[in-house]
């Protein structure tokens, strides 16, 4: 017997397609990126080479926590992380614009940026 039970909404696009608007924040344009074996192999390089938390925050109160995250110093383009926009952008795979950190700082310097108006 086949059920009629939706487990979504009529007016809700699939999953599928969803994930295909442009606009709909990181992980909508930039997931792949993340999942990239580029990205994969650079963030573990940067890991080795700084494994601990390079916030400001643990910098001045001399913290030493285990980092987690790779962050982007200067955000990447949000729908092509290869193209900076004659500088407008940061270089995505530079370890220059990385930093290492752990996934508390991750998110309070995340909440800050987007409390500021920066969108990333």
């Amino acid at each position: 017997m086949k059920s009629y039970v939706s487990h979504r909404k009529p007016w809700e696009l699939p999953k599928i397609e969803y994930n295909k608007l442009q606009g709909q924040g990181r992980k909508a344009t930039n997931q792949w990126f993340y999942k990239s074996k580029p990205w994969r192999n650079v963030r573990m390089v940067k890991l080795s080479i700084n494994p601990f938390c390079e916030c400001d925050d643990c910098r001045k109160q001399n913290r030493i926590l285990d980092a987690t995250v790779v962050d982007h110093c200067k955000q990447i383009n949000p729908n092509n992380p290869y193209d900076t926009i004659n500088g407008k952008y940061g270089e995505p795979l530079s370890l220059d614009n990385l930093m290492s950190m752990t996934t508390r700082c991750h998110n309070k310097k995340s909440a800050k940026e987007a409390h500021n108006g920066i969108s990333l």
